[in-house]
């Protein structure tokens, strides 16, 4: 096993390039109340409208609220005394909207005195650097009887995603750009069959993890069976459970239809033989599908529209490696360590990718090419005192092993994938500490046959390895994305500035 090479050299490159490339510098000072324990954090918004972001800085005593434009000049900012703002009851942000100016921070209400034990409240704090003001109101409240399956933000909306067994529906808890909170009830039916886990919607959904359409994806997002894949115009579930025709569930933004499909597999499924393990992965209404058991790896690529096979693939021992963009890696990471080496027997990669841990991810390089990611992921469990760092993440059943990322809240009983704006789950403790086996692909999107091309840098990896060396000295960190590009927010104690800085990611 080898110490990775070139993630040594992109940690230097990445880091030595981005020192000379800070964006802002802003005076504040993290303080705290006598014999209180430090409460420091920071959290991040962007308005495409302006455009711009604002950023929150909040400790014991106070909040302040910056309003920052495209160039990262300041050109706002609001201070008040923690007891004026959102913070006196809540710490949880969640995401939120904006437009123009105003901003709509969503938090979940943490304090049990003032409220019912039995309800979840998310209440909106309204920045608005407009006219300078500050205000708080109710977002909305949910039963008890309904389940959190996840929280987040993308394309200015904010949804929160709740279900309801005993109804069969799925219920949307959004704020719209404006600010104004909205709720819509989906019915939902699981497919007849399942077994008692996952006979309700609850079980159905467990665990559900979260894709965005314009961001990067990696393994450990994906080898769970139930994806969120969040578009401009729509919400895709997409469910597996075993080798079953994977469930496709549509709701249309924004007015709210739906229409469902199942993508059948037998045509790569061996009659009689031991049931196949299949996960799935949406792009471009295309379903990219593996179908895996002990003998090999099969690959499908579907049309949605009409569920037909566009091509298949097959990896066994009887091939070469010609089929590869780069040779199979077994890759174990340990924070800043990543060791390496190289997978050069296919049937040693075949039962690496037969534990149930697998996934598969879809992205395009610069000349429309499809990149397919294709392994297992399994968390290294690490702690600190005795007490696990763990912050997210658990079994899903159906032969899984235990799978990490996103930060959980709401729930003690079941984990709920909370996304918020500058806490991307790759940047976690969690997401650094983990072992995978993979391979990619890269295929014509014309035909879908393996074709030679560029395999890019991941970003993940490169975000994940410049955060390394800042993490262990700074403090209220967030490392978060803008339409121009990747950055990181960090409090530097030495100087009473937070910074900025921008991520030089290399292509």
């Amino acid at each position: 096993m080898r110490y990775s090479l070139y993630v040594l050299i992109s940690i230097f490159f990445i880091k030595s390039l981005s020192a000379q490339k800070q964006v802002l510098s802003y005076s504040f000072e993290f303080e705290k109340s006598f014999l209180q324990k430090s409460d420091y954090d920071s959290y991040f918004l962007e308005d495409n409208t302006a455009p711009g972001f604002a950023f929150v800085l909040n400790d014991n005593k106070k909040a302040e609220y910056v309003l920052v434009d495209k160039n990262f000049k300041v050109k706002s900012k609001i201070q008040v005394a923690i007891d004026k703002t959102v913070f006196e009851i809540s710490e949880d942000y969640l995401g939120g909207t904006a437009t123009n100016g105003v901003f709509n921070f969503v938090y979940k209400v943490n304090d049990k005195k003032a409220f019912a034990k039995d309800k979840i409240f998310c209440q909106l704090e309204i920045v608005n650097f407009n006219t300078g003001t500050i205000s708080n109101k109710r977002a909305f409240e949910i039963p008890k009887e309904e389940k959190l399956l996840t929280s987040f933000s993308d394309n200015n909306r904010y949804f929160t995603i709740s279900c309801n067994d005993k109804a069969s529906e799925i219920k949307l808890y959004m704020i719209s750009p404006e600010g104004e909170p909205i709720v819509k009830v989906i019915p939902f039916t699981v497919p007849a069959g399942k077994d008692k886990d996952r006979k309700n919607i609850s079980g159905y959904l467990k665990n559900i993890k979260l894709v965005k359409y314009n961001e990067e994806p990696e393994l450990s997002s994906v080898v769970q069976p139930a994806k969120l894949f969040s578009a401009a115009n729509s919400l895709k579930l997409v469910i597996n459970d075993g080798d079953d025709p994977t469930h496709i569930f549509t709701i249309n933004l924004p007015d709210f239809s739906t229409n469902e499909k199942f993508i059948e597999h037998s045509e790569l499924i061996d009659k009689g033989k031991t049931k196949a393990y299949i996960n799935s992965f949406l792009y471009d209404s295309i379903l990219f599908s593996i179908v895996l058991n002990k003998k090999d790896i099969r690959i499908g690529v579907y049309n949605t529209f009409n569920g037909a096979l566009l091509k298949s693939h097959e990896i066994n021992e009887d091939m070469n490696f010609g089929l590869f963009a780069q040779t199979p890696v077994f890759e174990q990471r340990y924070g800043k360590k990543v060791t390496e080496k190289d997978v050069d027997d296919i049937p040693k990669l075949i039962k690496a990718l037969s534990k149930g841990t697998e996934g598969i991810t879809v992205y395009k390089n610069k000349t429309g090419q499809y990149i397919l990611t294709i392994g297992s992921y399994d968390l290294i469990p690490v702690s600190s005192g005795g007490s696990s760092s763990m912050s997210s993440g658990y079994w899903t059943g159906g032969g899984m092993a235990k799978n990490y990322a996103g930060t959980p809240t709401f729930q003690s009983s079941t984990y709920v994938w909370n996304y918020r704006p500058g806490a991307p789950y790759y940047t976690t403790t969690d997401a650094k500490h983990y072992k995978t086996t993979f391979f990619k692909m890269l295929l014509d999107p014309g035909s879908y046959k393996p074709a030679p091309g560029k395999m890019p840098a991941s970003v993940n990896a490169q975000i994940k390895n410049y955060t390394d060396e800042t993490d262990n000295k700074a403090k209220a960190t967030n490392q978060f994305a803008l339409v121009n590009g990747q950055y990181y927010g960090y409090y530097d104690k030495e100087s009473t500035n937070y910074i900025i800085e921008q991520i030089i990611i290399a292509r």
